[in-house]
């Protein structure tokens, strides 16, 4: 195990060394498995400022790291990819330190074990690394544009947290696409558009459907078909709430109480979330982290499941409804 008193030279393979040795005393239990994926990457990025800052000096403007996708959520597996982003205070001049910054972070959580994000979603790209300003100015034109691609990077941008860095920063962020939001109901209801469909994972006889090819042959797509829903539904109700956190569990929570049918949704959620842990204890590869071999399960995890997927069918029916309820109400008033 590395010893902490001398992380700032230690090299990225010591902290993949060390990622493998701990793993296997966190990957039983969800809350304290995403509590070391959080320790892992701080420590990922205190190394790569240490480099950057060897050649490049330091930091020419406060900037914040942030987490986004299962990351940001804290919902990640023993296994997990890349999606974050940087906000910096300070003009379009620094840009080129914060992408260097970026750049090398995406270096050593690959390094690590974190793959590289397929859509890019990550600091080394411009996009997702801009000043206070320009990420406003960007979130405000997704927001206004309302495409779909838009409206799925204001989805994939909310669910951010501030790992590192001055917090703040992404908050008044956050803040300002709330408060379009509400100048502008529709665009609640096209948020809920987008979002709608849900891979089927029930058949008509009340079987589960598990992918007919591929490597995953055999196995439930757990993140599509059963968690997906809860995230997205919940993901909705926040943006009316105006909810600053991205973790789905902390958004049960913070629903006011007018909501008291909706937080019930929370235990099926928590309880699918445990299960996908529990069984891919072993997987070896992110690839296979998020498929449920149908045959490893027993008749009261399977019939768990079936039921966890018409709960968050559900789940998406009523938040969508009380979406499309509130846009109607403020375009009368």
């Amino acid at each position: 195990m590395i010893n902490k008193n001398h992380l700032p030279t230690a090299t990225y393979e010591d902290l993949r060394a060390w990622r493998n040795e701990m793993i296997q005393e966190k990957k039983s239990d969800h809350a304290n498995l995403n509590q070391f994926h959080d320790e892992l990457m701080k420590e990922i990025i205190s190394l790569s400022q240490n480099i950057v800052e060897s050649e490049w000096g330091s930091p020419p403007a406060p900037f914040t790291f942030i987490l986004m996708g299962s990351g940001g959520r804290q919902e990640q597996a023993i296994w997990s990819d890349q999606d974050h982003g940087i906000i910096f205070d300070g003009n379009k001049e620094h840009a080129d330190y914060f992408l260097k910054l970026g750049e090398e972070i995406v270096k050593g959580m690959e390094i690590c074990g974190y793959e590289l994000c397929e859509g890019k979603v990550m600091a080394n790209n411009p996009r997702w690394c801009k000043s206070s300003d320009v990420w406003e100015s960007q979130l405000l034109g997704w927001l206004e544009d309302r495409g779909w691609e838009s409206l799925r990077n204001v989805s994939i941008f909310y669910d951010s947290r501030a790992l590192v860095g001055e917090r703040s920063l992404l908050t008044k962020t956050k803040n300002k696409g709330f408060e379009k939001m509400k100048e502008n109901p529709d665009i609640l209801s096209r948020l809920a558009d987008n979002v709608q469909y849900i891979k089927k994972g029930i058949g008509l006889f009340g079987q589960l459907l598990p992918e007919t090819k591929g490597e995953n042959k055999g196995k439930l797509d757990v993140k599509e078909v059963v968690l997906f829903p809860y995230i997205n539904a919940i993901r909705l109700l926040s943006f009316l709430e105006k909810i600053q956190e991205a973790p789905t569990l902390e958004r049960f929570d913070h629903l006011s109480d007018n909501y008291t049918a909706i937080k019930t949704y929370k235990r099926p959620f928590s309880d699918a979330l445990d299960l996908r842990l529990k069984v891919n204890q072993d997987v070896k590869n992110y690839e296979s982290v998020h498929f449920i071999p149908l045959n490893s399960l027993s008749k009261k995890e399977y019939e768990a499941l079936k039921s966890w997927i018409k709960d968050g069918s559900s789940l998406m029916r009523e938040a969508t409804n009380i979406i499309k309820r509130n846009s109607k109400e403020s375009e009368k008033s």
